[in-house]
């Protein structure tokens, strides 16, 4: 017997006053029926499916068992549908341009055309057709749902609506949050009046203007010392967290989004992609989406020559106005379809157990908890000097100064990745502000101020550690310029900012945001009394009294020890300790923040919204493991890749050793 043949229906078979029947079994019964998808898959699949938060479509889909043409085709004929092929007949424009592109976009359904006086929906799938319909009728009357390619139907909303998302992507914060609408020659006058009237009291009254500057850096120097010397008490003192419930059953777990923007990324893809299957986490409910900009042909060339799972596909943000990470990841939201939005990095490598460890934090946390943010590492902390003293300051920070704030119930400034939201949340505010280079912090302010809060995990990401000095001063610079905007964006109202999160935490954005750039910036000051401690001659330790001058090296030698002290404690576990022996050095690795300082001031006047790059995949030599596994896929994938096309399709290889992608 043959296999049964999948008959298409045209637009003059569609009759809209009479509902056809529907056939009595469901969509993976009929592809096992045209010998689609074998019987044992089909078990597996119908139990899948009972116990995954996600779609028929979507198992399908991410196991790569039928291709989308195949999958629209049996759900046409299942329901005696239409069945359209886009690429051959396109829709019409027109009836797009009646519906909002981001509704369109996360319901995944089109408007094609209008037959016998109804308009045509295609849909990925009924559900989706059954959730929209009454919207649908309020806008063009009587509708029928059609089937297409679900690759087909995304591609053409990018097609047809892409620009609009985009531009969308760039104001999807409201102005009176976004550092966009802040007047940045304002700020650059008073920059310049700052260093004219700072170089004219040198000029005729050097005493007086220097120990004005150093008593600002003094009393900064404090107050940041005093915050670190809470967070290090904090830290011993911390009583490890209890949940009370227990970890979520496997067949509990939700469909996570994980957006990963990429840029100029010539080197990272095989690392990036080997890493994140080693994620254990069900891959039929993984939605990665590697994020390319439309200029981005470097990146665009290595993904299509790159193996990817079904389980990740990709999308290219069209130009716009401006070209920032926090713009794409605002474009690529709208093609979520989890319940749970993460964000991964180019260089990460991320704890395998991590996704699943979200879920429960999730679970077993207040309601108001928007965010998690996980732990980040360096795999290549040891290449040099100056990757060790980055992985001493990195875990000072993720470990001892970010669960402070958690604690203190303080504003948590995000990092860029290994950030995990409720999705709904995350469209409540608006996503990400596009036009701000630590779009990360940003949000971690106003998650705050909208009365959310943020909670650390205890799961590490390991990244790849800046270790060259003038790559790390851009860095820097990039986000010692991200802060001095959030400061600004947010300070534009004081007393509203103190009615959204208190005086506590008012004075914590305060020690974040404001100390920690005059600390940079005045660095240098604060380097010169050095000289005096060492036995020169210094003019402002000259002009004080003994008692003065003994407390004044009390204060920098106090600082130094917390600092000491606190870059301890971060590196106090195992895999840390041999690091102990470099926190000392400190003290010689943050002068270069004063050069990213004055970097980071200049861009901000001259061009506030420039995102200089940190590249990529120059440490691979240091992750040993990641390095044979590739090479590894390399040999054994040599001479057998093909371009992997639009629909995921490689149907010939459906049936053959099935079982291992099973989990």
């Amino acid at each position: 017997m043959g296999t049964p043949r999948i008959v298409q229906k045209t637009t003059t078979d569609l009759v809209p006053s009479v509902q056809r029947p529907v056939r009595k079994t469901s969509l993976l019964n009929h592809l096992a029926d045209l010998g689609e998808i074998s019987q044992v898959d089909l078990l597996r699949l119908s139990v899948l499916q009972r116990r995954r938060e996600t779609s028929e479509t979507d198992l399908l889909l991410s196991f790569g068992m039928v291709s989308g043409t195949v999958l629209a085709r049996a759900k046409a004929d299942l329901r005696d549908a239409l069945y359209i092929n886009l690429d051959r007949d396109p829709p019409n424009p027109k009836l797009i341009a009646r519906l909002d592109p981001s509704w369109l976009a996360r319901h995944q359904i089109l408007p094609w055309r209008q037959r016998n006086g109804a308009t045509i929906i295609l849909v990925k799938s009924w559900r989706a057709f059954t959730n929209v319909k009454p919207k649908l009728e309020t806008m063009f009357g009587p509708v029928i749902p059609g089937f297409s390619c679900p690759f087909q139907i995304e591609r053409n909303i990018i097609q047809h609506c892409g620009l609009e998302l985009a531009q969308r992507a760039e104001i999807l914060v409201p102005e009176n949050e976004s550092c966009r609408s802040l007047q940045y020659n304002n700020i650059g006058l008073v920059c310049a009046a700052f260093v004219v009237s700072n170089t004219i009291g040198f000029l005729f009254f050097p005493i007086v203007t220097l120990m004005m500057l150093s008593s600002v850096a003094i009393i900064s120097l404090l107050l940041w010392t005093c915050f670190k010397l809470i967070a290090v008490f904090s830290k011993i003192l911390a009583v490890p967290r209890q949940w009370k419930k227990h970890p979520p059953p496997p067949d509990r777990w939700p469909v996570i989004s994980i957006l990963v923007p990429l840029f100029s990324e010539r080197k990272i893809a095989d690392q990036l992609v080997h890493r994140l299957k080693k994620l254990n986490y069900p891959h039929e409910l993984l939605d990665i989406i590697f994020i390319t900009e439309a200029c981005d042909q470097v990146t665009q060339k290595t993904l299509k020559s790159t193996q990817l799972p079904n389980w990740i596909k990709t999308l290219t943000v069209p130009e716009g106005s401006i070209q920032t990470k926090p713009r794409a990841l605002n474009f690529a939201l709208n093609f979520c379809r989890g319940s749970i939005v993460g964000v991964y990095d180019a260089e990460d490598a991320p704890d395998p157990y991590q996704l699943k460890k979200v879920v429960h934090h999730f679970e077993n946390c207040e309601p108001d908890v928007a965010c998690i943010q996980g732990v980040l590492d360096y795999y290549n902390c040891d290449a040099n000097w100056m990757s060790r003293c980055f992985s001493v300051e990195y875990a000072t920070w993720f470990r001892v100064v970010l669960p402070t704030l958690q604690r203190l119930g303080m504003p948590v400034p995000l990092g860029g990745t290994t950030l995990f939201f409720r999705r709904d949340i995350l469209d409540e505010l608006g996503g990400w502000d596009a036009h701000n280079v630590t779009e990360d912090a940003d949000l971690g302010v106003r998650l705050a101020r909208k009365g959310y809060r943020t909670e650390m995990l205890d799961s590490v990401t390991a990244e790849e550690a800046n270790n060259h000095p003038w790559k790390w001063v851009r860095q820097r610079s990039r986000w010692l310029k991200g802060f001095a905007i959030t400061w600004l964006v947010h300070m534009r109202d004081p007393r509203a900012l103190i009615e959204d999160i208190g005086w506590k935490g008012f004075a914590g954005i305060q020690i974040l945001f404001a100390v920690t750039i005059i600390q940079f910036l005045l660095a240098p000051v604060l380097w010169s009394f050095w000289i005096s401690i060492l036995g020169f001659w210094h003019p402002v330790h000259a002009s004080l009294a003994n008692w003065a001058s003994n407390l004044l090296i009390g204060i920098f030698l106090f600082a130094e020890l917390t600092t000491i002290l606190a870059g301890m404690l971060a590196v106090v576990p195992a895999s840390h300790r041999r690091l102990m022996k470099w926190v000392p050095t400190l003290h010689f690795y943050f002068p270069l923040g004063a050069l990213a300082a004055y970097k980071a001031m200049w861009e901000l006047i001259t061009k506030p919204y420039f995102w200089d790059k940190t590249d990529h995949g120059h440490s691979l030599e240091a992750d040993p493991a990641t390095a044979s596994a590739i090479n590894q896929d390399r040999r054994v994938s040599v001479g057998s890749r093909k371009p992997r096309s639009d629909e995921h399709a490689q149907h010939q290889k459906r049936l053959v050793h099935r079982g291992s992608q099973w989990r």
